[in-house]
């Protein structure tokens, strides 16, 4: 016989799934758990929170989540939006790749500059830098196609 699995259980092991996910991502990147954990919580929420609504939710510190609500809106993760008749600002997830796109732009213009200066030198390293640059095109390739796909 089959064990019936409750919603409840489900969206817990969807919460669960997400925040270690995102976790997970911010701290392959060197950025601290509670990043991640914003943005999880802010990934999974339709609707978008305020500051205190997040606080209450991950019961983490103001100065916490301030940190990592700038950091994610400095890397165009999420935006603040603003709700009419309310005076919080409120926070969001930006639903585009646009801002992956930006960061690998970032690493490819460092690359290629890398790549340039280099050039010409004994560096025995050089061909896996160009590699590497050639890889971050391609990537952004895929995601400027992707993007247009949505629209």
């Amino acid at each position: 016989m089959l064990k019936k699995i409750k919603k409840e259980d489900t969206n817990e092991k969807v919460r669960k799934t997400i925040f270690e996910l995102f976790t997970g991502f911010a701290k392959l990147y060197g950025y601290p758990k509670s990043i991640g954990e914003v943005y999880a919580l802010l990934y999974l929420h339709e609707k978008p929170l305020s500051m205190d609504e997040i606080m209450e939710e991950l019961k983490m510190s103001k100065g916490n989540v301030s940190m990592s609500l700038r950091k994610l809106e400095e890397m165009g993760f999420v935006k603040r939006v603003w709700i009419s008749g309310r005076r919080k600002d409120y926070f969001t997830i930006n639903k585009r790749f646009s801002s992956f796109r930006e960061i690998l732009k970032r690493k490819y213009e460092l690359l290629d500059s890398a790549c340039k200066s280099l050039e010409g030198t004994d560096f025995e390293r050089l061909s896996q830098l160009k590699r590497m640059r050639n890889v971050c095109k391609k990537i952004m390739e895929v995601l400027e196609k992707i993007e247009g796909e949505e629209e």
